[in-house]
């Protein structure tokens, strides 16, 4: 029984640590920054990427899944 209960803790703390280390986070500053596509097409599945205020004036294709974040940003979008 005691051994169960190791082994049962052990697959616990694995999958917590697998979980821990999900998705990676990108930062794009306007100007002479990262444009916001660079940041996309480097980033993996399930990353943040972070859109620091400024203006961008920038065509993206997202084919994965990530977030993107901006703070006191407007962002238009067209299709």
């Amino acid at each position: 029984m005691t051994r169960l209960l190791l082994v049962a803790a052990a697959l616990v703390a694995v999958l917590a640590a697998a979980g821990v280390g999900a998705g990676a986070e990108w930062d794009v500053y306007p100007g002479a920054g990262t444009p916001i596509q660079d940041a996309i097409d480097d980033a993996g599945e399930g990353d943040t990427i972070y859109v620091h205020e400024g203006e961008y004036c920038e065509n993206v294709d997202v084919d994965k899944r990530v977030t993107l974040e901006c703070a006191d940003a407007i962002m238009e979008v067209a299709a």
